[in-house]
């Protein structure tokens, strides 16, 4: 999993020249930025013996300022393709778009769910 991050961040970051974190950010972190969340595990795709295989639930946050609707569009799509490109293992991304205040201003919250087969 440690690896997938780093793939991402990096990736991310090179092909978008959007900063990515793995924390929340407060209000002093202007938008667009990303944020590499929450995530979860699941095995029970493997069988009790042998190799392991896990599907993993990761969320990216797109934070992106609260003018233009396009804009975050393209950007969300964006994002959506560099995010396959940073790994073979990412199989689905599905993701949704919202107003949010919670950085103490209006923007658009883009909330990226991927799931990825370790």
């Amino acid at each position: 999993m440690v690896e997938l991050l780093r793939s991402l961040k990096k990736t991310l970051e090179a092909e978008t020249s959007i900063p990515v974190f793995f924390t929340w950010q407060d209000e002093q972190t202007l938008e667009p930025f990303i944020v590499l969340a929450d995530g979860n595990t699941d095995d029970s795709l493997s069988p009790k013996a042998g190799r392991a295989v896990t599907n993993l639930a990761l969320q990216a946050h797109l934070f992106y300022p609260g003018g233009s609707r396009i804009k975050v569009e393209d950007e969300r799509y964006k994002v959506t393709g560099i995010l396959y490109k940073a790994s073979n293992r990412i199989v689905n991304v599905a993701s949704e778009v919202m107003k949010d205040n919670s950085v103490g201003r209006e923007v658009y919250h883009v909330v990226m769910t991927l799931s990825a087969l370790i």
